[in-house]
């Protein structure tokens, strides 16, 4: 056998390189086709498992509201499951097979459907449990608010301020018509809470009046006493009210027992004097009676 040229056995050796080097990387293809079916595999069968879950935290398929006990139940699983898709995805190669490709795309637009459905519903399970940790009882009636549920403490502006913040993050539908409509309510009777408190302050402190009260001022901390839904706030309330109530029946029994002074006028009633009169009566909370003498005189046509 004749000796190889020189160059013959360089071409043999480079022909040699460049199988290996094809052999390396149909090689890596396949290695990395297999990792992409494994990964689109494995994230459909998450995707599968999440959807499942979502669908059973629902009082039903097309609901608004969530099943509670279940949402309760599946949390925890829910937030694995979105996280651990965007993980595997996450290492999912780039492959030129065409079919594995379009399945990576398809698994990877599946889990970012799912990833927003499982934030909304986190969303939902935070709302419903800071609306009603608000509230004495289940301000979720017959999926509407219960108008009759009163706030649990006297000053809830930090937690209503924190639902407020997760309600902005609700899509539009009947569940966050009801969290709004929670949170109107838990506003007003907050309101109603802390600027009744504050009056009272201003003339009651430790079980005495330290202002003295006008009638008007009594009716409008009277008024605002019966807005108050929670019960134990109310009676806690009460015996300031009526502490008020007792102050200004003496003041008025002591005025009573005075001398009455009578005051006449013969000018009649009229748009000068008579408002001033008025006045005057009202700010010394007098009691006031009138008696009208009325002189009339027709003239008789013939």
């Amino acid at each position: 056998m004749k000796r190889m040229k020189k160059w013959q056995r360089c071409l043999v050796v480079a022909l040699g390189l460049v199988l290996i080097v094809e052999l390396i990387y149909v090689g890596m293809t396949i290695q990395k086709n297999n990792q992409a079916k494994k990964i689109v595999t494995e994230v459909r069968a998450k995707n599968q498992q999440l959807e499942n879950l979502l669908h059973t935290s629902y009082d039903s398929k097309n609901s608004a509201f969530l099943n509670m006990d279940n949402a309760k139940n599946n949390l925890k699983k829910i937030k694995e499951l979105a996280n651990d898709s965007y993980q595997v995805l996450a290492k999912a190669p780039n492959v030129s097979n065409k079919i594995i490709a379009t399945d990576l795309i398809a698994v990877r637009k599946e889990a970012k459907k799912l990833d927003k459905q499982a934030s909304t519903f986190a969303n939902k399970y935070a709302s419903q449990v800071d609306l009603t940790d608000l509230f004495l009882d289940n301000p979720i009636k017959n999926y509407q608010f219960n108008q009759e549920s009163a706030l649990k403490e006297a000053n809830e502006t930090k937690k209503i301020d924190t639902l407020e913040k997760l309600q902005t993050k609700l899509p539009d539908d009947e569940f966050k018509e009801v969290v709004t409509a929670g949170i109107n309510s838990a506003k007003k009777q907050n309101s109603t809470i802390t600027k009744l408190e504050k009056e009272l302050k201003t003339f009651v402190s430790d079980d005495k009046i330290i202002k003295e009260p006008s009638r008007e001022d009594y009716r409008s901390i009277s008024h605002q006493l019966h807005l108050v839904k929670n019960p134990e706030i109310r009676n806690d309330l009460t015996s300031k009210v009526e502490l008020l109530s007792n102050h200004l029946d003496q003041k008025n029994k002591a005025v009573s027992d005075k001398k009455l002074v009578a005051l006449t006028f013969d000018d009649g009633p009229n748009n000068t004097s008579t408002p001033r009169i008025l006045d005057i009566l009202k700010k010394m909370m007098s009691k006031r009676h009138f008696l009208f003498w009325v002189r009339w005189w027709m003239p008789i046509l013939m």
